[in-house]
């Protein structure tokens, strides 16, 4: 219950944030910005396409999460509750039905935890993107001031967005100190599970 509502949450902000990128992308759909690779210049690119590239993660992030089933978490303390029981209450609070009790069956979970690493990388990019480039914050809010410098304006939500982000183990920008990341994520749990 706990985890469909906040999902609910998460969802509503993904997708203002996917709207926002997407109007970004409309209005710099013919402004040209240095294009990148490990962080060095080069060649031209349109900064509308960066913009509608973090639309299309965030959409496609939020599309996964809103989709995937979310069981409701019973069966007695050895799992021998009545599945009927499971059923009607799952009907009740709008949850799916589990397929086994939910100490015995963590798919479900493992799944959740998946989905939610999506969402976190596809946040990333833009907050990583926002923090790096001065272009990609043309018309991105959530600036606040330095008390250093008086004309900088920081990256304050980009900056807040990352912090949150690192501690869920994705990357979807490829830098010289992650450049395995991305592909060792998914490597690492399939050899420890026995995969070859």
């Amino acid at each position: 219950m706990l985890v469909a509502s906040a999902r609910s949450t998460l969802l509503i902000d993904v997708r203002a944030a996917a709207d926002a990128a997407a109007g970004l992308a409309d209005t710099h759909r013919a402004t040209t910005v240095m294009g990148r690779t490990l962080l060095q210049d080069a060649l031209p690119t349109s900064l509308g396409l960066r913009f509608a590239g973090w639309a299309g993660g965030l959409d496609g992030a939020a599309a996964a999460l809103a989709v995937l089933p979310l069981p409701v978490q019973m069966g007695g303390p050895v799992g021998h509750r009545d599945p009927a029981v499971a059923a009607a209450v799952a009907r009740k609070l709008g949850l799916a039905e589990p397929r086994m009790p939910g100490h015995a069956d963590r798919v479900p979970v493992a799944r959740l935890a998946t989905a939610l690493g999506v969402v976190a990388g596809a946040l990333s990019k833009p907050a990583r993107d926002v923090t790096l480039m001065s272009e990609a914050r043309a018309g991105v809010p959530g600036r606040g001031g330095s008390s250093a410098i008086a004309q900088k304006r920081n990256p304050v939500a980009a900056v807040s967005t990352l912090a949150c982000t690192r501690r869920v183990p994705v990357s979807s920008r490829r830098c010289s100190r992650r450049w395995s990341l991305p592909w060792s994520a998914p490597r690492e749990p399939g050899r420890r599970s026995g995969a070859r």
